[in-house]
């Protein structure tokens, strides 16, 4: 199996600074290029593409499927091969004489046995090589300061990368009451320092990283479309309409509503046309339909219409 190449420099190490911004963008930077992000998404939730995700893991399940069997078929040559005693060679075993049954499996099972398997292109890889890989990034990030905590998951786990990944994420950041209200109240006070003179950019980053760790908390709502609309209320309450952050945010919201708006009209429009649609479907069939043939009247219904 190919091992999964690590970065040719170590990323920073992990810390609880870090931890939601740069070591997490550095982890999903790593794991990104290798369609392996939705094992990052596994134990931090809130994946922005969860069917690219399930479509990456269903295919590194099929890659692990395939080299299983390229071992299996490795492996059964030493049933049906043994070492010559003379030659010292390795030769195939003959069905013993006068065994019909064992003759006919070897002719029926003949066009089962000749699999050629395609070599596994770069770049891809299974989800047990993709664990491995994912465990050996967080213990050269983790070295630093969370010697310990690596030393609780082993590296033969079917699932180390993403045991060691949640191992970290407890530490760093364990769900208690007490921590759910420090990231709210971070949260929030980042958001009402915003004034007329502040810097829009890195004032939303810092936003958008306190977001991402009360989404990491299981704190709800937490999306980035939240955060948006968070940015919006407190720049108008900050700012007034007037100001020119104020103007920005009016014509954002102009903008998406519009967006909406004309989203929700082309819905409408699509509704209406597949309606008519299957309207003249129903009335094309009706018209086609064969007519139903005529029952025999009753002798008494034929006496009452003579």
């Amino acid at each position: 199996m190919p091992k999964v190449p690590q970065p040719a420099k170590t990323p920073e190490s992990i810390s609880p600074t870090l931890w939601n911004g740069e070591n997490r963008e550095d982890i999903l930077a790593f794991l990104g290029d290798l369609n392996g992000a939705y094992l990052f998404y596994q134990v931090m939730k809130n994946d922005p593409d969860a069917e690219s995700s399930a479509v990456d893991e269903a295919n590194a399940a099929k890659v692990d499927t395939i080299t299983n069997l390229q071992k299996a078929q490795y492996l059964s040559q030493a049933d049906s091969m043994y070492l010559h005693e003379t030659t010292k060679s390795p030769v195939k075993k003959l069905p013993e004489a006068g065994n019909e049954d064992e003759v006919r499996k070897q002719f029926e099972g003949a066009s089962d046995s000749n699999v050629n398997f395609v070599k596994i292109p770069a770049g891809v890889y299974g989800h047990k090589d993709l664990q491995k890989g994912l465990y050996m990034l967080l213990r050269s990030m983790a070295k630093a300061n969370y010697s310990a905590t690596i030393s609780g998951v082993s590296s033969t786990s079917a699932d180390c990368g993403t045991k060691l990944l949640a191992l970290l994420n407890d530490t760093i950041s364990p769900e208690s009451k007490a921590t759910k209200d420090q990231a709210k109240e971070a949260y929030t006070q980042h958001k009402d320092t915003f004034t007329n003179s502040t810097n829009f950019v890195p004032w939303w980053t810092t936003l958008l990283l306190l977001q991402t760790t009360k989404a990491t908390l299981g704190i709800e709502p937490s999306t980035r479309v939240d955060a948006l609309e968070d940015a919006c209320d407190t720049i108008e309450q900050k700012c007034g309409h007037e100001s020119r952050w104020g103007f920005e945010v009016c014509r954002w919201r102009l903008k998406s509503d519009g967006e909406k708006a004309e989203k929700a009209r082309n819905y409408q429009q699509q509704q209406q046309v597949r309606y008519r649609r299957q309207g003249r479907q129903r009335l094309s069939n009706r018209a086609t339909a064969p007519a139903a043939p005529s029952r025999p009247l009753h002798r008494r219904c034929r006496r009452e219409r003579q």
